[in-house]
């Protein structure tokens, strides 16, 4: 059973229980009303039981969704890199909207850098997924000597006039963003954070970049990149 249909599932269940409370509660008025007190008390301590376990399988509901919200993934992004010499590659960073962008990156991996604003759990049960911003494109050595003397690579991927993504991913996401980082919305923000990933870089590789509540995510697509992977993990 998907989590969406268990939870709706428990949320109808603790529907019925607070109206049967609701019920409950009616009638110990009226035994109150009419000097049946006894008869009274027995309807309220039934109608408290119904309500606390409504509002737990209700809470209860919430959580099983937030989960469900929380392990998600979306796509942000694919980059894919053809090798151009030693430790040079173009890497050609594409966007849900169709555009593409390509950089020059020295060096023997790739890093994707993004500010990320994550809200309350009640936001999350109503669809929203954190605000994220692209912020950085660079190159990486995996020797600190290269790091430290070789050629280094790094692309701004934040308009600084307007403090809005070059990468143009559609005006709910820029809303979205601006809405996360205004005042009036802060008490509503659950944390703020930087997040990257870096992988190797390697010659006709093809990865997607994912939107996770925890962070950035990446996942290799083809055969290149995931022997690419394989190597570094070696």
């Amino acid at each position: 059973m998907s989590y969406p249909v268990l939870s709706g599932i428990i949320f109808l269940v603790a529907s019925i229980g607070l109206l049967w409370s609701a019920y409950l509660y009616l009638q110990t008025g009226r035994c109150f009303v009419r000097g049946r007190p006894f008869r009274g008390a027995s309807f309220l301590l039934v109608a408290l039981c119904f309500s606390g376990l409504s509002a737990y399988s209700a809470l209860f509901a919430g959580e099983i969704y937030h989960y469900r919200k929380m392990s998600q993934e979306r796509p942000v992004a694919d980059v894919s890199i053809v090798a151009l010499g030693r430790q040079q590659f173009e890497l050609s960073l594409n966007y849900p909207d169709g555009l593409s962008e390509q950089f020059l990156i020295h060096g023997d991996l790739w890093q994707l850098d993004a500010r990320m604003v994550t809200f309350k759990s009640i936001f999350y049960f109503f669809g929203w997924e954190p605000a994220f911003r692209f912020e950085r494109l660079s190159g990486r050595y995996r020797s600190v000597h290269d790091e430290r003397y070789k050629i280094r690579s790094v692309y701004s991927l934040v308009d600084n006039e307007s403090e809005e993504n070059t990468n143009r991913d559609g005006n709910h996401e820029r809303s979205k963003w601006s809405l996360a980082n205004s005042t009036l919305f802060s008490a509503f923000v659950d944390s703020r954070y930087g997040a990257g990933v870096y992988v190797p870089l390697a010659h006709q590789a093809v990865y997607s970049v994912y939107l996770t509540p925890a962070g950035l995510k990446v996942r290799a697509v083809n055969t290149e990149a995931e022997v690419a992977l394989d190597n570094w993990s070696s």
